[in-house]
């Protein structure tokens, strides 16, 4: 009997610990650049306790014209006022979607957890090497012309 308090003691030690770890693991927020600088004004939230993780997607109706895209792309972030990292290479090979486009992302990892009121700051830039063909809706191609695409600049705050 008294082996088997020990035995049930050392579980239930053993659950809490288990528990009490995968809580203190942080959960990952992904920010995007472009709809927290263009649609949203340059501030994004994520819940207290996340990892704040800098996504960002781009699609096209033709995978083709996508691939144009990413090998014209050059793509650069700082976070903190930090070095600039070049994520260009970075970027996923292109996936169909189920509506038939195509998708591409790159993502970094900040590495930073934010509290409640803490927050960190980054820039994100893409430029192209030459104009490539943007198709909407299946009408005529127009182009995103060679350069700047934007430097999009956030702020995130933990809530």
């Amino acid at each position: 009997m008294r082996h088997m308090k020990k035995v049930a003691a050392v579980l239930v030690v053993s659950a809490a610990a288990c528990i009490s770890a995968s809580a203190a693991q942080a959960d990952t927020a992904f920010v995007s650049p472009f709809k927290c600088a263009v649609t949203n004004g340059g501030q994004a939230t994520v819940p207290a306790g996340s990892t704040v993780t800098i996504r960002q997607r781009f699609a096209e109706t033709r995978r083709g014209v996508l691939v144009a895209w990413l090998n014209a792309q050059t793509t650069s972030l700082s976070v903190n006022g930090g070095p600039t990292l070049d994520l260009t290479g970075d970027w996923t090979a292109p996936e169909q979607r189920s509506d038939g486009s195509w998708i591409s992302s790159v993502a970094h990892d900040t590495g930073i957890t934010l509290g409640a009121g803490e927050s960190l700051t980054f820039t994100f830039e893409i430029a192209l090497s030459n104009p490539v063909p943007e198709v909407l809706g299946g009408a005529q191609p127009e182009f995103n012309p060679a350069g700047s695409q934007g430097v999009w600049s956030c702020t995130v705050t933990g809530v």
